[in-house]
């Protein structure tokens, strides 16, 4: 062995014409070592580099190993050199070089037990094994070394509170992000730093929370960077709030340590240019020119884009000769948004001709860019182009996105070419590209209304299930629906129970259709099953189950009889008699307050919620809607009071009145609060129709009619509680103004609901006439009061409060606010408040 590395070493050259490290290298190559403490390899052969040792020496050959068992073999061998001419020994920044490149290579422990050895186990050294851990996604590890760290510096380990905060940003954990912040302040052993705060800025802007990003903006202790300012403008940007962008630009213009760079004035020109104020991007290029910010690609790209978006797509062209005469190169960035540009512009030919032409230009298309023109053929309802452009794709070597697929999918069960559909989904795999859920859902769901097609789809979800997606509650209702088509009674209860198994509720349709096939085969047992499966499911209303139950019809054998069945006793009328028994004029109206509660709540404390759902994923010019991702979605009460937002019923003639149709489709072409009013009369006018429609049904007389409008016009409607033109709102915004004219709302708030919930015990207790009489007056004044959420009157044993922006007052219990809560809270926003800051 000796013998051997002699030889190796003279056929090596000498440090001064070989470098150093190169020669190092050789060595290690041959020396080989495989493991982090190699037993049967000496290191003597190293001995004869010790007279050359320093620490960029060491630095260097740590780095350009490949191996990392190499270089921690020289590392090792560096940390105590024999002979050792130059007292070397390893720094800070060694240490830094040989921990990076074993946590590049996943050697954790071995990373973590070399600085445990070397005593170097500190703050700094915990935030890269905290940052590793991490990055791996072992969460529960990292934040235990962030303990240890604790522990090591008694308390005193900013670097590793910073790594965890940094870790759980990235893995949008804000929550848990929130809390850690929370307790550094807390301890106030050490103050957050700029990089502290703006990672958390990160965090909030990433999710959209921009009102908890401006609080720990505002409560910084520290001066804010550059880096900071960019990451709140951005995120102020994306939610469309220029105003406010502009305000903190205008802040960071009047700062000495901090001026506008290429990046902040790209973000406010994007920012414009999204929301179309294309004048205000250019004025911010003008300033940006003043101030010697050259603009980049990015800049340039953020206002052609821009102006594609509006439909010039000429301007953008001069806008891209431009940018080449700065001297700049464009991208394909630049020619996607040409493309994009074209197409909601309706010149579908051009944009394919403008494609074909950047192939013969040498500038190669990459999947955004086929994605726009094969989503422009399936608007145009051209699948078979579409189709020949995925393949076209897979044949230059790209792999098209699942979106350009599901696309097309939408298009083939749109048309009814399933065949066709289940082909292309079936040959996904092979063109480069994974079916997702929307792919599988698209298919089966279509299937699932076609009659005799569901062995196809029990194939289809096996292959889904295997994948790794799981079945929702929609495509289990359509499942359940599919079976009963086929008359499959058997497959449809046990579709049934694996739904409720999971946690999902039944919807009332989904149980009507299943109940009346059953009905329909005279399994009464097995209907009773599925109603008593219904039970388990958490929050459902039985009731109205039990009374949907009442208007399945008639028994056809014309004999009267009656039978329990589902907990309630069912009458059958003989010989085509008028029906069943009646319901009442007050069960009716159960029913209708019951719906009206559940739309209330989505329109008002639910909004952020229903505004999603209804989401069109549309774009819209000149009122054209050009693209349209998601059907004509209707919004459902439920006598329960809940809510849902979905697809009409098929069954022609439907069961019970359908509320207004495609209500999605208005959502971005309106100003919210113009939708929420529309979509709320339409409530109104569908909650009317429900409550006559079952008036009609169940014979009531004129007289009952009347009772029926009679009380159900003492409520205020859903328009008049969404928009608070009710009159009782205003007497009631008059009497509140009263009430707190010498308070500040902050206090007003918080000691009305107080107040109200003590003011009955006073009553009772007092034996003052002067004060019964005060508060029996305080209580007609505020007796008009409505909810401005469910929009029922004021009690005296409710707590309330109101939003200071609005002046709306709620029940506590209907905006999930406590007595205890309200205390803490410094200015109070209603729902719906809260959101129209964060859209436009």
């Amino acid at each position: 062995m000796a013998a051997s590395f002699r030889s190796l070493t003279n056929t090596l050259h000498t440090p001064d014409r070989v470098p150093l490290v190169t020669s190092i290298a050789i060595l290690l190559r041959n020396l080989n070592p495989q493991k982090s403490t190699p037993n049967n390899i000496d290191s003597a052969p190293l001995n004869q580099f010790s007279p050359h040792l320093d620490s960029k020496l060491v630095i260097q050959v740590v780095k350009e190993q490949t191996n990392p068992f190499h270089a921690l073999f020289f590392f090792n061998w560096a940390s105590n050199p024999s002979p050792n001419p130059n007292n070397y020994y390893h720094t800070h920044l060694c240490y830094v070089a040989i921990t990076r490149v074993l946590l590049s290579h996943s050697l954790f422990c071995t990373a973590a037990s070399l600085l445990q050895k070397s005593h170097k186990l500190s703050d700094f050294f915990i935030g890269m094994l905290i940052k590793a851990y991490g990055d791996r996604g072992d969460i529960r590890t990292a934040i235990s070394w962030l303990d240890q760290a604790k522990k090591i510096e008694n308390g005193n380990c900013l670097f590793s509170y910073n790594s965890i905060l940094g870790v759980l940003v990235g893995k949008n954990r804000m929550k848990l992000a929130q809390a850690i912040f929370d307790q550094i302040v807390e301890d106030n052993v050490v103050q957050p730093d700029v990089s502290t705060c703006t990672t958390m800025i990160k965090g909030y802007c990433k999710l959209g929370m921009i009102e908890n990003a401006r609080k720990v903006f505002d409560e910084m202790v520290c001066q804010p960077n550059l880096v900071t300012y960019n990451t709140l403008i951005n995120g102020l940007c994306k939610k469309g709030d220029m105003e406010s962008a502009r305000l903190i630009l205008n802040q960071m213009m009047n700062t000495k340590h901090c001026s506008p760079d290429t990046v902040t004035c790209t973000t406010m020109i994007d920012g414009y240019c999204k929301i179309g104020k294309l004048e205000e991007a250019k004025k911010c290029l003008t300033e940006m020119g003043n101030r010697g910010c050259k603009p980049n690609v990015f800049t340039y790209n953020a206002l052609i884009n821009g102006l594609c978006l509006i439909g010039r797509v000429e301007d953008a062209e001069l806008m891209i000769t431009k940018m080449r005469l700065d001297g700049l190169k464009d991208n394909i960035a630049t020619h996607t948004s040409i493309l994009k540009g074209l197409c909601l512009a309706g010149k579908s030919e051009q944009a394919v001709k403008y494609l074909r032409d950047m192939i013969k230009s040498n500038i190669k298309p990459d999947v955004k860019s086929y994605g726009v023109i094969v989503n422009e053929y399936c608007k145009l309802g051209k699948s078979d182009v579409a189709i020949t452009l995925l393949k076209e794709m897979q044949a230059r070597g790209f792999r098209a996105s699942v979106s350009s697929f599901n696309a097309v999918l939408r298009i083939l069960a749109g048309n009814g070419e399933l065949d066709r559909a289940v082909l292309l989904l079936k040959q996904m795999p092979h063109m480069g590209c994974s079916p997702n859920f929307l792919s599988y859902n698209t298919v089966i769901c279509r299937l699932c209304m076609a009659k005799g097609r569901m062995q196809e789809v029990e194939e289809l979800v096996n292959n889904m299930t295997r994948s790794g997606a799981s079945i929702d509650a929609n495509m289990y209702s359509c499942l359940i629906k599919g079976y009963c088509r086929d008359s499959n009674e058997e497959m449809a209860m046990r579709i049934a129970s694996e739904m409720i198994n999971k946690k999902y509720v039944l919807t009332l349709e989904s149980f009507s259709v299943i109940v009346k096939m059953l009905y329909a085969k005279k399994k009464m047992i097995e209907a009773e099953n599925i109603f008593q499966l219904c039970g388990r499911c958490a929050g459902v209303d039985m009731e109205s189950y039990r009374r949907h139950i009442l208007s399945l019809g008639l028994d056809k054998e014309g004999k009267k009889r009656r039978e329990k069945s589902f907990g309630v006793e069912i009458d059958w009328v003989m010989d085509g008699g008028a029906g069943y028994n009646p319901r009442t004029v007050e069960e009716v109206f159960r029913d209708f307050k019951g719906r009206r509660a559940g739309m209330i709540k989505a329109l008002t404390t639910d909004v952020e919620d229903f505004y999603q759902q209804c989401d069109p994923v549309s774009v819209t010019i000149n009122a054209k809607l050009l693209i349209a991702e998601k059907e004509n979605l209707c919004l459902y009460g439920f006598p329960s009071e809940q809510w849902e937002v979905n697809l009409p019923a098929e069954e022609v003639p439907p069961e019970l009145p359908e509320p207004a149709l495609g209500i999605n489709f208005a959502r971005d072409g309106m100003q919210e609060k113009d939708w929420l009013s529309l979509v709320a009369v339409h409530s109104d006018a569908w909650l009317l129709s429900v409550a006559f429609y079952f008036g009609a049904r169940f014979g009531f007389d004129k007289a009952d009619r009347k009772r029926l409008f009679n009380m159900i016009n003492e409520l205020p409607t859903i328009f008049e509680v969404v928009t608070g033109t009710a009159k009782k709102q205003t007497k009631e915004k008059s009497s509140v103004s009263n009430h707190s004219s010498n308070k500040s709302k902050s206090n007003s708030k918080v000691q009305r609901g107080v107040e109200s919930q003590t003011k009955y015990t006073k009553a009772v207790q007092s034996k003052d006439e002067d004060e019964e009489a005060l508060e029996e007056e305080d209580e007609e004044e505020h007796g008009e009061t409505l909810c401005g959420a469910c929009g029922e009157n004021y009690a005296t044993d409710e707590f309330w409060i109101c939003c200071d922006i609005c002046e709306k007052w709620f029940h506590g219990k209907c905006v999930k606010i406590t007595p205890a809560r309200a205390e803490h809270i410094k200015q109070y926003k209603c729902p719906s408040c809260s959101n129209k800051r964060a859209r436009s």
